[in-house]
This record gives structure tokens, C-alpha cells and sequence, in this order.
């Protein structure tokens, strides 16, 4: 990583993103129950430290004041509503995106079908719209599942967060389509 550029994964798949004078959360404020009645750590997977949350709450630690926070899709393991709110209530200038959920107050400006892009006063976001990563045998327990992943671009170093997202040939044609193919680092969930 290049020193201008500070990345801290905080759990599961939280990721912190520091530099050219942004914090960006992807993915940070997560746990609970999930939609058939369990939680995420049925799954496997961590509820946010509940100290991780309050400091944030304080704007202290590693994950303090983010300017922009994002999620890649509505899923308790990536994404909790309750906290969300409760943090975006004492946090209002903090900006958000949540794909299909209108939150959102990034309004992000559609390249295509499966691509849109946003710039957050230097930081420019690609958005893709993927598939969410689905293996059970009929591939229909995610089905409709509206997933994205991320290409932040800190001014000509790129880094994708894949989130669940179905990482395929038909996701490279569009980055390389919008100019998003060149990619520094990328962060993909263990599953991948």
C-alpha cells in the first residue's frame, strides 16, 4: 500500500479507507439477526464490536467521523439498520450510500446498465451492479438481490471492495468498458 493511503479491515467485511483527505466505511455498521430468523453469527461471521460502534458514535479510534459511508448491499453481515440510523442521527454530514434502499444521499450519475459513478469532491466512486454470490445448488436463494461493488479511485490509485458480488467476465467488460479496469488493490470475501 502506498503510504498516502491507509486501509484498516475492521471485521468480517468492514473495510476503512484513510487518504487524499477522505474516510470512507464500506460495509461497517453490521450485525443481527438475519431474514430467516438467525443472526450473522449463525453464518459464521462477527456482529460489529459493540466498542467499535460506540467509539465511531464518539468520532474516536480507527474508525472515527467517516465522510462517506457505503454498503454493498442490505444484508445483516454487511449492512444494520438500526445502528446505521443511530449513527447518521448524531452524524448528519456524513453522506451515504445503500444500493435500492432510499438513504442514500450520494446520487450517483448512471455510465450504463451495470456501472454508475459518483465524485465525492475528488474521490470518485464506480459503482457495479453484480449478482450476488450464490452456491447453493439451484441458485436461487439470492436471486434479486441487489448487490454492488466498489472502485474508489483516491485520484489515480484504485481499490475495489467486491462485497458479495459475483466477480466474473461479464463485471471486467464493464470496468474495463468505464475506464475502472485498473485496479491497485482488490478486497474480496473469503467465499471468493
Amino acid at each position: 500500500m502506498s503510504a498516502d493511503i491507509k486501509v484498516f479491515h475492521a471485521n468480517d467485511s468492514a473495510l476503512y479507507f484513510e487518504g487524499k483527505g477522505k474516510r470512507i466505511l464500506v460495509d461497517g455498521i453490521y450485525g443481527g439477526d438475519i431474514r430467516n430468523g438467525g443472526t450473522v453469527r449463525d453464518l459464521g461471521m462477527s456482529n460489529m464490536p459493540r466498542e467499535y460502534f460506540r467509539m465511531m458514535i464518539r468520532g474516536s479510534g480507527i474508525l472515527s467521523d467517516p465522510d462517506i459511508l457505503l454498503f454493498t448491499h442490505d444484508h445483516a453481515d454487511h449492512f444494520n439498520r438500526d445502528m446505521t440510523s443511530e449513527y447518521m442521527s448524531s452524524h448528519r454530514r456524513t453522506r451515504i450510500f445503500l444500493p435500492e434502499d432510499g438513504i442514500s444521499d450520494i446520487m450517483p450519475v448512471r455510465k450504463d446498465d451495470r456501472y454508475w459513478e459518483a465524485n465525492e469532491e475528488g474521490l470518485r466512486i464506480g459503482i457495479l451492479s453484480a449478482d450476488h454470490l450464490d452456491l447453493t445448488k439451484d441458485k436461487s436463494m439470492y436471486s434479486g438481490v441487489v448487490s454492488r461493488s466498489y472502485i474508489l479511485d483516491f485520484r489515480g490509485r484504485r481499490f475495489m471492495v467486491s462485497g458479495d458480488s459475483v466477480l466474473d467476465e461479464s463485471l471486467l467488460r464493464v470496468m474495463e468498458k468505464n475506464d475502472a479496469g485498473s485496479i491497485d488493490c482488490i478486497f474480496v470475501n473469503v467465499i471468493h
